[in-house]
């Protein structure tokens, strides 16, 4: 903590400043913040009252990766995961979607019909986003040290009545999708 008296400029004194640096928890979540879209973060606020949202859904995965990764480093194989889940963060916010899950190399996005402004807007987007994502992997890859053929498996699904929704707990959100057409 820092203590600043504040003088008139009479000399005399017209209140104090008080200065601190955030903790190690604290300035985590300010850099959180700072990284953080804002456009991305409105269209998560509307899914903290869950519902029912017709919506484009796309899931990607890595295609064989448990011989890839036992032909790497770990260090290797978790570089190239950072490079590639950051990618498809971007990306999926850059097309106007919500970031879902992800589990291991695998993401899943949600481009809904109610924040795209019509399904086919939603549909073009994520459709646009998994183009977009295969063009930018061999980057990903070289960048990363893998020399070898490196190829995503993408899904991509219409649910006219997926319920979608924002889960938070004590040490995450994310947004998830439950219904017939999801799982």
């Amino acid at each position: 903590f820092l203590d600043l008296r504040v003088r008139s400029c009479h000399g005399t004194v017209a209140g104090t400043v008080y200065l601190s640096k955030p903790g190690a928890v604290m300035s985590q979540l300010i850099a959180a913040a700072a990284i953080s879209d804002p456009c991305h973060l409105e269209r998560m606020a509307i899914l903290e009252r869950p519902g029912r949202r017709p919506a484009a859904v796309l899931m990607a995965d890595l295609e064989a990766s448990s011989p890839l990764i036992r032909r790497r480093t770990t260090s290797q194989y978790f570089a190239f995961g950072r490079r590639w889940v950051r990618s498809a963060d971007q990306c999926i916010i850059d097309h106007g979607g919500i970031v879902g899950r992800h589990a291991g190399d695998g993401v899943a996005a949600f481009f809904l019909a109610q924040t795209a402004g019509s399904e086919s807007a939603a549909a073009r987007a994520c459709i646009e986003t998994a183009r977009v994502l295969k063009a930018a992997l061999p980057d990903i890859a070289a960048r990363s040290g893998l020399q070898t053929d490196v190829s995503f498996r993408f899904g991509l699904h219409w649910a006219a009545t997926p319920y979608v929704g924002q889960i938070t707990t004590a040490g995450r959100t994310e947004v998830t999708a439950l219904g017939d057409e999801v799982n």
